[in-house]
């Protein structure tokens, strides 16, 4: 991006025939907002520029004055008309160890929140599923975007939980076939739970892409995996640049496990084609 100049800045404002422009003194704007600024100095004077978070608040300080302004420069803004219900499952049985699931769903929906296409992305979330349920909400939701938080088995089982609040295994093949009902409409389900790669895989002959968990993670890996995935989601990228990321983020935060996390597409899908925002 070429960054403006004071002159450029009154020159694209009065080009939009903005009648105040010629009278705002820029300089002081631009002084005023401290590290938005880059200066380059000659030998007889100093240039002012704007950097993108400057063109930003350019931007806001010259509409309090005058009320609108056209495009300062940069890239244009990206917008979506998408809207994509994102259903997190959380499965804790009694008879289990306690998960931080609760910490999971905060540190998701925080990411979401400050993504570039918050507003488009909707995270609800439903407790202590049974399979019973799992149509139930399914049904009512119809997400995009499907995300199941709990213990695996390693048989492949995941955990839910029974009338009286204990485990209840479900194997890959009966949850494989329970998506597949719902194929037309979810595009991403995350199997954020112990040796759950070989559900993700029955899974994904059926639905786009599927990350699943070859072994046992820890907590802390599962929770920064998925808060720095849907992150990316969030921002319109890809899903196998979002695993990509959210890998590198386990990497460059020391957290183990990156290994583990596996990315699973139907055949004929390519996942960095799939962009849901």
């Amino acid at each position: 991006m070429h960054p403006l100049s004071s002159g450029e800045i009154r020159e694209h404002l009065s080009q939009a025939r903005t009648p105040k422009a010629n009278s705002i003194n820029v300089s002081d704007c631009l002084g005023k907002s401290g590290h938005f600024v880059d200066f380059s100095t000659t030998k007889n004077s100093r240039t002012w520029s704007l950097t993108a978070s400057g063109i930003k608040e350019m931007e806001s300080r010259l509409i309090s004055r005058i009320g609108s302004i056209p495009h300062l420069g940069g890239a244009p803004k990206k917008s979506s008309t998408k809207s994509i219900d994102m259903l997190f499952l959380g499965l804790g049985p009694l008879n289990e160890d306690r998960l931080r699931l609760d910490e999971e769903t905060r540190e998701i929906e925080n990411k979401i929140r400050t993504s570039e296409f918050r507003a488009n992305l909707n995270f609800k979330s439903k407790w202590a599923v049974r399979p019973a349920d799992l149509f139930q909400y399914l049904n009512e939701i119809n997400p995009q975007i499907v995300h199941l938080s709990g213990h695996g088995a390693p048989n492949g089982g995941i955990a839910f939980e029974d009338a009286a609040g204990n485990s209840k295994l479900v194997s890959p093949k009966a949850l494989a076939d329970a998506f597949e009902t719902m194929k037309d409409n979810i595009r991403i389900i995350f199997l954020n739970s112990c040796y759950s790669d070989m559900a993700a895989k029955e899974i994904s002959k059926a639905i786009d892409c599927v990350v699943g968990i070859s072994g046992e993670i820890d907590d802390s890996s599962a929770i920064a995996f998925s808060a720095s995935f849907y992150s990316a989601i969030g921002f319109g990228h890809s899903v196998q640049r979002a695993f990509r990321e959210a890998r590198s983020t386990l990497v460059m935060e020391g957290l183990p496990g990156d290994h583990l996390l596996q990315l699973f597409s139907r055949p004929s899908v390519d996942s960095d084609n799939v962009v849901l925002l």
